[in-house]
């Protein structure tokens, strides 16, 4: 096909006229494309040789378009055969397709031999060893050089592809090579003007590299979409995936006016994106999203009344989730919204070319709502896309997946989407990625640390990433996240896998707010709780009820008069676990009707036991030996004591499995508020028996959400709580687990201080506070920090109080009086701080700002002596602020305007030193070869981008191991 193609080629040069030019890398379509092309040209053409030529053109097109129509479908078409063969698959070895593939490339070759037939061959000298061969019918001659050319040795050569360097390949016929560079410079001269010119347009290149990758998210499995140019641009040759089987496709496309990318729909060209939503028949998906999402309502709703006795929720008591907003390390914190606002905020952010993936994580504590609220919002979408498609046929917005990761621990998050979009019947991962990158869908994850167990954790980024990287930077992706410790290791993971090649993301959290005095006792009037029944509760109670799970369970609770009493002896919280261990208790009635096989105190320890085992596993679901095993533990016998027991014990509370086999079943809690509370109960049962060593082994284990350690210090006492604390401090720093018994260590002892009121006598060394330290209200006569971390501290509002650290960074501070005095400050290091914040106005995150502020209120900074710091430049500390925000972001791109200013204005902290500073820094950078700036396809004005090729870490580090990094600080110094 391929000499088909250069003869019919040479023959229309032969009369003078204008062949359609050659690829310049032309695969498999681009050379039948040529072939066509050249076929309609010839009809035109005179002469002997053209009509010949035209038809063998014309049966070789024929035999190929034909195929096998009764092979099995991998060899039904060339197409099809050569994508079964290149993805390994064997060759045909029956009779019948064999014979008919034979008959095709014979009835081809037959076709070119008879075109051929009467024809002379000669061959033209030349000046080296390229000689031109000729083809003569009588009188008329057609030269095939410079598209073919046969040596000296009888060697015949083929055009194949023209590199941008290395000159252009033949392919040759011989033992030695495959592809050959010519050495007549005469014969490269002819062959260029007949080639098409190299593409120069970079949108049109992108347009044509997307499309290909987006149509093989719809593509049948190992086959390849096949590409070829045509006259108003591009065209894709291939197989849809239906679930009817396979659907033959030739789509066309184009840049249209402002170089918006669109498709040919019959006599008219359409959006691109409406091109993708006809491919996935978006009415189908928007319905069947729809329904899934109305399935999953009714599934979390049947689960609260099979677990816990709720009957269905009033529609009209439900309440809109409100969120805070802020850059990945928690600056730049915007006005309250509501959830609608985010979805809103995340519809404008969904630029399909923006150049860098928006990844939003939702935030916050087990039970105030993220799963509702995300389910909500996916559910709305679904019906409003489905109604404007009914009522106008068309809608802009975007659809939401949503995605749970409960039930689908150590799957990858590819399995879950599939899982997510089966029942479409007609969308798959590609294909979901396709509409994700072309902003026409979001993928929303709930609970992404819980997909892969303990790599959650350890590489937070990991899991991720290989999603990331397939949207190229363009898309959203929304994340709900079980606490801050989630984040902090997000971030250590970006930090590690920037040199590794991190994908192109900006990041943004919403941190979702607990409900207002006001609106819990909306909530609760709707059930008929009076404001009077909330007073009666204990102040730790009342602040519960600000999570809707706990305003919930406490209206249901008020409705029994029984549990009602109840209340008055325990906690909410005692109550709510009370109600949920009796009901499980019920489905372990014994078979004689006498009493239940476990008792309640016995089934409590069972579920400690086994909320420890996931803790110790990094997982949220248990296999039924470890069930077993927890109900040993809590008899203190075997099952075979108790009969029925080991039968039964299938029966409890959220038991699943991949099939009927009781073997294969997964234990796991209704809702991960329980999870967090029998953990704690497990770990307050060692503090109390004095267990100090199995105390410090869970410490290590895994990461305690606020809920778990609240729950230890109300149940062990503050005071134990501290004791225990204390005798542990010493020996974290050696054991492994150390990040993780650090940051339980900070909230342990943050809970302790907020339930005492006051600061330990004893210094608190070795801990990690990854929330909000708040000493506003705390007694801090000499409290002192030792080796610990505080990424936020609110300082003490009393008199005479007194904090020394050592060894301490601390991110953010910030005081609630005005104007305050702040000489009980002690051992201050300012270069860790990257937020000042003092009453009435005073705000800064500017080093030299920050020492300054610090120092008019009396601080003594231990790390700025003028007499051991050197002076820096201006340029310098600039770059070291630029450096540190990109680093606490957990990015390493940035979208610019021509005039390399960021082009996304939230970026304010990019202009704090001018924008001057700015552009010097990235000229800087460039010139090191610490980063790159460059262009790429984007929507609206043209637009680079601005790609560290070293993380922001390394390069702030300067260790004195890398000269280009020693290179990049001393120019600083240099430059004006």
């Amino acid at each position: 096909m391929r000499f088909l193609t250069l003869l019919s080629t040479a023959a229309i040069r032969a009369t003078g006229s204008q062949a359609p030019k050659i690829g310049r890398s032309p695969g498999l379509g681009e050379w039948i494309s040529l072939l066509r092309a050249n076929g309609r040209t010839l009809k035109n053409c005179p002469g002997l040789p053209q009509a010949l030529v035209a038809r063998a053109v014309s049966r070789s097109l024929d035999l190929f378009d034909r195929g096998d129509p009764s092979a099995p479908p991998e060899f039904r078409n060339v197409k099809r055969l050569r994508d079964h063969i290149s993805h390994g698959g064997p060759l045909p070895t029956g009779h019948a397709e064999s014979a008919t593939l034979d008959s095709l490339v014979h009835g081809i070759a037959e076709a070119i031999a008879e075109c051929l037939d009467g024809a002379n061959l000669r061959i033209e000298a030349a000046s080296s060893d390229e000689q031109r061969p000729v083809f003569a019918w009588g009188g008329e001659e057609v030269l095939l050089w410079p598209l073919m050319y046969v040596t000296q040795a009888h060697t015949w050569h083929l055009y194949s592809r023209s590199a941008k360097s290395g000159g252009p390949g033949y392919m040759c016929f011989d033992t030695r090579d495959a592809i050959r560079v010519p050495s007549d410079e005469l014969l490269i001269v002819a062959l260029n003007p007949l080639l098409k010119p190299l593409r120069t347009d970079r949108t049109l290149r992108d347009f044509i590299e997307d499309a290909g990758r987006d149509l093989k998210g719809f593509a049948e499995e190992d086959t390849e979409p096949l590409y070829a140019d045509c006259e108003h641009g591009f065209e894709y040759y291939w197989d849809k995936a239906t679930s009817d089987g396979t659907m033959p496709r030739r789509d066309y496309f184009r840049l249209g006016p402002d170089n918006a990318r669109e498709w040919q729909d019959a006599d008219r060209w359409v959006p691109y994106s409406q091109y993708l939503r006809d491919l996935a028949n978006w009415h189908v998906v928007a319905t069947r999203f729809r329904q899934r999402m109305e399935q999953m309502e009714t599934r979390l709703a049947q689960d609260e009344r099979e677990t816990l006795g709720w009957p269905t929720q009033p529609q009209h008591s439900t309440r809109m989730a409100r969120v805070v907003v802020s850059d990945m390390d928690g600056s730049h914190k915007q006005p309250e919204c509501s959830f609608a606002d985010l979805v809103g905020s995340v519809d404008k952010d969904l630029q399909a070319n923006r150049g860098q993936t928006q990844v939003v994580f939702i935030n916050g504590e087990a039970g105030i709502g993220k799963t509702r609220a995300m389910v909500d919002a996916a559910r709305s979408r679904a019906r409003q896309v489905e109604q404007e498609l009914l009522e106008k046929g068309a809608c802009d917005l975007p659809l939401f997946l949503y995605v749970r990761s409960t039930g689908h621990v150590l799957d990858s998050l590819t399995t879950v989407v599939n899982g997510a979009v089966t029942a479409t019947r007609n969308l798959t991962d590609g294909g979901v990625k396709a509409l994700c990158r072309n902003g026409l869908m979001i993928l929303l994850i709930d609970g992404f640390d819980e997909l892969l167990g303990g790599a959650g954790y350890s590489d937070a980024l990991g899991s991720l990433r290989p999603w990331l990287s397939e949207l190229g930077g363009r898309g959203v992706v929304v994340v709900s996240a079980r606490s801050s410790y989630y984040m902090g290791q997000y971030r250590a993971s970006a930090e590690r896998a920037t040199d590794q090649g991190m994908p192109f993301v900006q990041h943004r959290i919403a941190e979702v707010q607990r409900w207002r005095q006001a609106e819990t006792a909306s909530f609760l009037a709707d059930y008929g709780v009076p404001a009077s029944a909330i007073e009666t509760l204990s102040r730790q109670d009342r602040e519960l009820l600000g999570l809707p799970f706990f305003a919930r369970a406490f209206a249901e609770i008020h409705r029994s008069s029984d549990s009602r009493t109840s209340l008055q002896n325990n906690s909410l919280t005692q109550q709510l676990l009370s109600q949920y261990v009796a009901r499980e208790e019920r489905k372990l009635a014994a078979e004689d009707g006498n009493g239940a096989l476990l008792n309640r105190d016995e089934l409590n320890r069972v579920f400690e036991l086994v909320a420890e085992t996931m803790a110790g596993n990094e997982e949220r679901e248990a296999a039924v030996s470890d069930l077993e095993d927890a109900a040993e533990q809590a008899i203190v016998a075997e099952l075979s004591s108790r009969k029925g027991l080991q039968k039964r014990l299938p029966v409890l509370c959220g038991l699943t499995g991949v099939s009927g086999d009781a073997s294969s079943s997964r234990f796991q809690f209704q809702h991960e508020l329980f999870f967090d509370q029998f953990l704690a109960g497990a770990i307050g049962h060692y503090l109390r028996e004095g267990q100090i060593s199995q105390f410090e082994r869970m410490l290590k284990e895994s990461h305690w959400r606020s809920a778990t350690v609240l729950r230890i210090v109300a149940a062990a006492g503050p005071d134990t709580t501290a004791a225990a604390l204390a005798e542990v401090r010493t020996t974290v720093d050696q054991a492994e687990g150390t990040t993780v018994a650090s940051t339980n260590l900070g909230a342990l002892w943050a809970a302790v201080i907020r339930a005492t009121g006051r600061m330990p006598n004893t210094a608190i060394v070795g801990a990690v506070f990854s929330e909000e330290l708040d000493l506003s209200a705390i007694d801090c006569p000499g409290g002192r920090l030792i080796d610990c971390e505080v990424d936020s501290l609110v300082l003490p509002s009393g008199k005479g109080w007194q904090l020394s650290m050592q060894s301490t960074p601390i991110k953010r501070i910030r005081s609630e009086l005005i104007s305050p005095d702040l000489s009980g400050l002690h051992g201050l290091q300012h270069k860790y701080l990257t937020q000042l914040l003092l009453k009435p106005d005073t705000f800064a995150d500017r080093s030299d700002k920050v020492l300054e502020v610090l120092r008019t209120h009396g601080v003594q900074v231990v790390d700025a002596d003028p007499e051991v710091q050197p002076k820096l430049s201006a340029l310098t500390q600039a770059s070291l602020y630029f450096l540190g925000c990109l680093s606490r972001r957990a990015e390493h791109a940035v979208v610019l305007r021509q005039d390399h200013t960021p082009e996304d204005t939230r970026l304010t902290w990019a202009l704090t030193y001018g924008a001057a500073s700015w552009r010097k820094f990235v000229k800087a950078l460039n010139e090191a070869s610490l980063a790159l700036v460059e262009p790429f396809s984007a929507s609206g004005e043209r637009k680079l981008r601005l790609r560290l090729k070293t993380n922001a870490s390394t390069i702030l580090a300067n260790d004195g191991t890398r000269t280009d990094i020693e290179g990049f600080w001393r120019s600083l110094e240099g430059r004006k």
